[in-house]
Formats: C-alpha cells, structure tokens, sequence
C-alpha cells in the first residue's frame, strides 16, 4: 500500500468517525420526544449503527488483516427435533 492509499483510509476513518457523532447527536436530540416504542427502535438502531462505525473505522486503520475476528456470537443450541 502506498501512501496516497494510506493517507485516504485515514481521512475516510475520519470521516466515518464525523457521521457517527452526527448520527448519534441527531438520534439522541430525537430521543425525549419520540414515544416509548420509537425510542427503543432509535436506541436499538444507536447499538447497531455504532458497532457498524466502530468495525468500519477499525479495518480502515489498520495496517493489515486481522488474524483474529472482531467479535463472536454464541447461541443457544436448538432443541432437539428441529
């Protein structure tokens, strides 16, 4: 990679880094006048779209691939018969 790519990731994480404060300044100034079963949608979205931000910005920093997953999700094993 040379360094124009590497200087472009890095102003496209800070660019990412600038929308997720926006997003999150709007859904938060819309959150007290919203009724309750909007507000959760809203927060449910915030957790959703801040993890999404945060894996986004983290790749684009990074100065290689990742040997390890960012995260892992665990369930319950289905019942027997299904």
């Amino acid at each position: 990679m040379g360094p124009a790519f590497r200087q472009d990731r890095y102003q496209l994480a800070a660019r990412l880094q600038q929308n997720r404060i926006v997003f999150r300044t709007i859904m938060l100034a819309r959150l007290p006048s919203a009724p309750p079963g909007e507000r959760r949608m809203i927060v449910q979205m915030m957790h959703e779209q801040e993890l999404v931000y945060r894996i986004l910005i983290t790749v684009l920093e990074s100065d290689g691939a990742a040997t390890w997953a960012p995260f892992y999700r665990i369930e319950a094993p289905l019942p027997a018969g299904r």
